[in-house]
């Protein structure tokens, strides 16, 4: 079933409504860099706007 689905996600039915999804392994681990990201942007969001100063810093200095 999931070498047919080529790729595609597959609903899991119970009483014709879906109850869980089964996903390749390629998409899982997109799915959660996508999280890791939003997560790490709403970060970085909070703190340009957290009302502190800015420190500079160049390249070299990390």
């Amino acid at each position: 079933m999931i070498k047919q689905s080529d790729g595609e996600s597959i609903a899991i039915l119970n009483h014709n409504k879906p109850v869980a999804y089964l996903v390749s392994t390629d998409m899982y681990e997109r799915m959660m860099e996508a999280m890791d990201d939003m997560a790490l942007s709403q970060t970085v969001n909070a703190r340009m706007n957290d009302g502190q100063a800015p420190i500079k810093v160049t390249l070299d200095d990390l």
